[in-house]
């Protein structure tokens, strides 16, 4: 289905990892308000609780869940972030492969109970915005658009591109759905986002490389995205390295709890991380 050969490798891998549970697990975290309700069923352990009865649980010796319709009318909106910075990488894999890995994830768990989905792409100072729909060859389009995203010459940005780019999001007037969004972006006025946070779901995939989290005690080549070079970086200062690693758990500790006050979730996920794996964690530990 996909055009090149290491996309198609993300979707093969990908489509092998998950199984029932992770689609039970996403349909049961996300399923919006509008859609009626149809019976009780005993809990299972990837259920929210949000859809405990709790009456009903009172009443028997198990614990019951809402149960809705089959047909589902949910919206997932893909907000992916390929811009500069998505073409970092020191060691396993570029950001912007982690983000197509993260997005044929979550695409995949959307359109297999059949949610229409939709494409926000960003990349500096452009974007490419695709209509909401159920049909899976739109894939096809999205798979283009990545592609062409890596082909473009990028140059340096001001840093409220990516806020500018949640404006035009937020004239879309998008409401009831759940939007994914998938960048590297951590230092931004996180107000930008009440307006589309109150009408929808929104969960922000963090998406980082582990030499950004860790510093290695290692000299490393290190590919820079803005030009055509690279450089050697000696990091053998052990506690240099220990500040910025707290530091920086620091700053997505707040980035986090800033995100949770207008009541998005967020994600983080680097380039050594089992997306799979991260999701069920998420999906099922979330009340």
């Amino acid at each position: 289905m996909l055009q090149t050969a290491k996309n198609k490798n993300i979707e093969i891998k990908i489509r092998k990892l998950l199984d029932s549970e992770f689609f039970g697990a996403y349909t049961s975290r996300f399923v919006w308000n509008g859609i009626e309700f149809s019976d009780l069923r005993e809990y299972v352990a990837w259920d929210s609780v949000k859809r405990i009865d709790w009456k009903t649980t009172a009443k028997q010796n198990d614990v019951f869940i809402k149960n809705f319709e089959q047909e589902r009318d949910m919206k997932v909106l893909f907000f992916l972030d390929t811009s500069s910075s998505m073409q970092f990488w020191s060691k396993k894999a570029k950001k912007i492969d982690t983000l197509k890995e993260v997005f044929y994830t979550l695409w995949l768990a959307a359109t297999s109970v059949w949610d229409s989905t939709a494409w926000y792409v960003i990349n500096d100072n452009i974007h490419t915005f695709t209509d909401f729909k159920k049909w899976e060859e739109n894939i096809v389009r999205i798979d283009s658009i990545l592609i062409q995203s890596e082909q473009i010459e990028h140059v340096k940005t001001k840093k409220n591109t990516f806020i500018e780019h949640i404006k035009n999001l937020e004239r879309l007037k998008i409401s009831q759905s759940l939007i994914c969004i998938i960048s590297d972006e951590l230092d931004f006025d996180i107000s930008c986002m009440k307006g589309i946070a109150a009408r929808n779901q929104i969960l922000y995939c963090h998406i980082s490389d582990d030499f950004e989290n860790n510093l290695w005690n290692e000299s490393k080549e290190l590919n820079l995205w803005y030009e055509k070079m690279s450089f050697s970086s000696s990091l053998t200062h052990k506690k240099k390295r220990e500040k910025y690693r707290d530091l920086r758990s620091d700053m997505m500790a707040q980035f986090k709890a800033s995100l949770r006050k207008i009541h998005i979730d967020l994600i983080p996920l680097s380039d050594r991380d089992d997306v799979v794996r991260e999701f069920l964690k998420y999906f099922k530990n979330v009340s």
